[in-house]
């Protein structure tokens, strides 16, 4: 099928940018983001931001990018950053579809990931977070580093450690990587957990190692602990992770300054590794252990310094820095003080349901710096926030965005000083986006029978652009532009021609 040159159309999303200037008045400014689409049905699906830069996945599988890209974290093979997103044409010159995508970054380096429709993974930006071995693709920058090893992978690279596995999902955290994969054995499905990049604080959940701070793991290792547990999920946060198994368990390790990982040595007697029988419940955790939520989980998320589960009944539990993040009202957990800037902030080492929140069914959380977000079911947004965080207005306790109240969501992501939110698409554009799912589906079926698309019989609408005539549907012009719109509505026909020219659009 020949397609109409992409236009300029408005993403069904909400972007929220949050300016340190509009934060000091409590006042935050909210537009509609607006891309150059290749397709003008494509819809997006996923939403992945970090403190640097955004992903958008559209449902046709591909990727649109924006934001800083010091370390060639956008994909679009320089180190300039973007402002309006632009898809990665890498991935659409060589017809890979996406199904996965994932943002990471920290203060010091920045990374991406994304899982193709075959399962195969792909990452990009700062090259020793990234799992490759050799660094086609990057470029050096001696100018930024005083080491010969820090570079940038600016095109996405396929991370070819996993050759007989199939990945299934990726999580870019704060200068680490984790991945699940698949493999059979004797027709029984099995699962892996893997983990690469920065060593510290025990976030790769591989061991403690004495090394340096900054020291990186560049090749995707197994976490052996978890191999007999059937992972389904995973979050990565600032410098601690969680998964998720199918049973409902949660296991966390990282750093475990605020009591994020939730792990309480008092607790575990003769299952406590000797090393750390006389370890505070506060100290880093480095290898997964089973965080004590009394109900299954069926989704994680691990923010900064927090973490939350949403267990079968749809309520959101939370742990870590009691900032408004953790959500708790009351002390009767385990609880301490520690010095965050100017202010003490409680924490907690126990998971306790989100009070305010308790009697509304959640469906997704994402937690970030000093902020987070909560959607529920009927698609209404909850947001709350840290007083010293530039990600929303302080906020005391959950409440709805208003700017998105009366709106449904779908999906949101959050970071350090910006937000993004998808709006459901509404009804017209549903039918639009079916529809030509099935004439995709028809077009194929009718090459297979030996058809041809050049014969304007399959159609029921031409559009002539210069010397071309482009064979067309008019169900799904209608969908896409208000201009064929109204002729066609005006038009009664069986078939249709319209003429395209430098000045005026009309019918033949």
């Amino acid at each position: 099928m020949c397609h109409m040159p992409s236009i300029n159309t408005k993403l069904n999303f909400l972007l929220t940018l949050l300016h340190q200037t509009s934060f000091m008045k409590n006042q935050v400014e909210s537009k509609i983001i607006s891309i150059q689409k290749i397709f003008p049905t494509e819809r997006v699906t996923s939403i992945s931001t970090s403190l640097r830069h955004s992903l958008l996945l559209t449902s046709f599988g591909y990727i649109y990018s924006c934001g800083d890209s010091s370390d060639g974290q956008l994909g679009h093979g320089s180190l300039s950053g973007c402002r309006a997103f632009r898809v990665i044409e890498w991935f659409l010159q060589r017809k890979i579809a996406i199904v996965d995508i994932s943002a990471g970054s920290d203060e010091v380096r920045s990374h991406s990931a994304a899982i193709s429709k075959e399962g195969e993974l792909f990452t990009w930006g700062y090259t020793a977070l990234c799992g490759h071995s050799e660094h086609e693709y990057s470029l050096d920058l001696p100018e930024l580093s005083q080491t010969s090893n820090k570079s940038s992978i600016v095109f996405p690279k396929l991370v070819e450690s996993f050759e007989n596995e199939k990945i299934l999902r990726v999580s870019c955290g704060g200068s680490f990587t984790l991945a699940i994969t698949q493999h059979w054995e004797a027709y029984e499905e099995k699962r892996t957990l893997w983990s690469w990049g920065c060593i510290s604080n025990g976030r790769l959940g591989i061991g403690r190692f004495e090394i340096s701070r900054r020291s990186y793991q560049k090749s995707p290792t197994r976490l052996v602990s978890l191999d007999g547990y059937f992972i389904v999920d995973v979050s990565s946060g600032s410098s601690h992770a969680l998964a998720l198994d199918r049973d409902g368990k949660v296991f966390a390790w990282g750093n475990n300054e605020a009591g994020q990982c939730s792990f309480d040595f008092n607790k575990f007697g003769e299952n406590v590794l000797p090393q750390q029988m006389n370890r505070s419940i506060w100290d880093d955790v480095y290898v997964p252990h089973q965080v004590l939520v009394p109900i299954p989980a069926v989704s994680v998320a691990a923010g900064s310094h927090s973490s939350a589960v949403i267990d079968l009944v749809g309520r959101l539990w939370t742990w870590g820095r009691n900032s408004k993040p953790c959500l708790h009202q009351s002390t009767s957990c385990h609880v301490n003080s520690i010095l965050s800037g100017f202010m003490r902030l409680p924490r907690y080492a126990t998971p306790r349901i989100a009070r305010p929140l308790k009697h509304l069914l959640i469906k997704k959380v994402c937690l970030g710096d000093g902020s987070g977000l909560a959607i529920t079911n009927d698609g209404q947004i909850y947001c709350w926030c840290n007083v010293d965080s530039a990600a929303l207005p302080s906020q005391p306790s959950p409440d709805k965005f208003p700017s998105l109240v009366g709106k449904r969501i779908i999906d949101a992501d959050i970071a350090g000083n910006h937000l993004i939110v998808q709006e459901e698409p509404s009804v017209k554009e549903n039918i639009g986006s079916k529809l030509f799912q099935q004439i995709n589906r028809h077009e194929k079926l009718y090459i297979q029978n030996g058809g041809d698309l050049s014969v304007p019989t399959f159609f029921d609408c031409a559009v002539i652009v210069g010397k071309h005539r482009l064979c067309c549907h008019k169900a799904i012009l209608k969908c896409r532009c208000p201009v064929f719109e109204k002729i066609i509505s005006a038009h009664k026909t069986s078939h249709l021609e319209v003429l395209i020219t430098d000045a005026n659009v009309h019918t033949v």
